[in-house]
């Protein structure tokens, strides 16, 4: 697997559809888990998120914080869907 994956560095449309037939050569089906983010880790956003938003800084928050707009407004929508305000 390592080999293929070395091989087709350099990327191109070509080489990605190698990489998918070599992924599912090498696994053929096996079920793997790829765990989230730990519930402390998403907390710590959550709560960065609400202190740093002040209603129009968003896309400066999620900058700071290394997320996308789209979460920083989700965050803030579930947070005050939560609180009743919305």
């Amino acid at each position: 697997m390592a080999h293929a994956l070395k091989a087709m560095a350099g990327g191109g449309e070509k080489k990605v559809g190698q990489l998918k037939t070599a992924v599912r050569a090498e696994f053929r089906g096996e079920e793997c888990y790829i765990a989230g983010r730990p519930a402390t880790a998403r907390q710590q956003t959550v709560s960065q998120v609400l202190a740093l938003f002040n209603g129009r800084n968003a896309s400066e928050v999620a900058r700071r914080l290394g997320i996308g707009r789209a979460t920083v407004y989700r965050i803030i929508k579930q947070s005050s869907a939560s609180r009743g305000g919305g």
